[in-house]
């Protein structure tokens, strides 16, 4: 039994990790040069001991499939508290307000960043389980199996197998794969219908020498319609003298289409007028755009995005479909949790459970 798994993000290294625990041989192919799909811990060249999460950083106390799943693995977590008050930044030329920032669900961390739970999977899996930069263009099933067409470095490669699980976002499973037979309509219809879970994200990152804003009773979490940034985040992690902030911008914010030394002193301009001096005294800045990472997202829907995230977990996508060989295992296509690590935890283990029991009645 052969199992091809398209993309090695969290989805498809927890589908591989539950197949091989069956001996079930597994191949997994991805577009990138690296492993972890939208999961990307990154560490300052001048700071190496600051992990931080350019992808996915927290999960919830309601998360249990990826809680499940770090327990098993014996990764180290740690409950990611928020105490102080917050700060909503009204514009240039006003006051900044305080506010209490409203209970929330407890949420926690990995040590080391969220790449380490990316890192033992793939310790869990055969030396030669994933193929990198290998993308795959075509997938053509009949009744007797599946076969997958693929580019490397401008080669054509094939492979076959029993199953193929397509992890990769929809939007961009729809537009970079020709199918044969044809997919449905109304599978094809499902696809391009979701969004890419933080496929028009751009995230930035600041580190400082300490978490000043901790001092005067602040949390570091803020808020701005009318700011460069519209969200920050204490991100700092445990255990660590240093301070971290994490921002978002989201497509409205006049910074978004900035060039990069623009935007971060916009930013700049921003914290100095939210927290005074220190909000100046910036040690590392970095930031990712995912919505022009390579293999996130489908590039003409980026200035026409789709943003009905109550179509995650698309029931014309539960089921097979190419004669019951492929599989669609993303995080948006999953019930539970669409569009987190944690519905990806899920989606993957439903996937598995049905290819191991398909066996087992053979």
């Amino acid at each position: 039994m052969k199992v091809l798994i398209i993309g090695a993000g969290i989805a498809g290294l927890t589908v591989a990790y539950q197949l091989n625990k069956h001996d079930i041989e597994v191949t997994i192919l991805e577009a990138r040069s690296r492993i972890g799909g939208r999961i990307l811990t990154v560490y300052p060249s001048n700071r190496p001991s600051v992990p931080l999460d350019f992808g996915s950083i927290w999960f919830w106390d309601e998360h249990k499939h990826i809680k499940k799943l770090v327990r098993e693995l014996r990764l180290k977590h740690y409950l990611h508290t928020t105490k102080g008050l917050a700060i909503y930044d009204n514009g240039p030329g006003k006051t900044p307000r305080q506010y209490t920032v409203p209970a929330e669900s407890p949420k926690y961390r990995l040590v080391g960043g969220m790449q380490s739970l990316i890192d033992k999977l793939q310790k869990q899996l055969p030396e030669d389980a994933i193929h990198l930069n290998t993308i795959v263009t075509e997938l053509s099933a009949d009744n007797e199996g599946i076969a997958i067409s693929t580019t490397q470095n401008d080669k054509i490669s094939y492979y076959d197998a029993d199953y193929v699980i397509n992890t990769i976002p929809p939007i961009l499973a729809s537009t970079s794969i020709t199918y044969h037979p044809n997919l449905p309509v109304d599978v094809w219809q499902a696809l391009r219908s979701m969004p890419t879970w933080m496929g028009r994200d751009l995230k930035i990152f600041l580190v400082y020498d300490s978490p000043f804003w901790k001092k005067t009773g602040l949390s570091g979490i803020s808020t701005s319609e009318l700011g460069i940034v519209n969200e920050f985040y204490d991100a700092s992690p445990e255990g660590s003298p240093f301070g971290v902030l994490v921002g978002v911008l989201n497509p409205e914010s006049v910074g978004y289409n900035m060039f990069k030394e623009d935007r971060k002193q916009a930013i700049i301009d921003q914290l100095k007028r939210m927290y005074g001096w220190q909000g100046i005294e910036i040690k590392y800045y970095d930031e990712i755009h995912w919505a022009y990472e390579s293999y996130t997202t489908h590039q003409p829907t980026i200035n026409n995005h789709i943003t009905d995230y109550s179509a995650y977990g698309h029931p014309q996508l539960q089921e097979p479909t190419l004669h019951g060989r492929l599989f669609w295992g993303s995080s948006e296509v999953s019930t539970v949790s669409g569009g987190n690590m944690d519905g990806a935890v899920y989606r993957a283990n439903e996937i598995a459970k049905t290819i191991i029991k398909t066996i087992e009645i053979k």
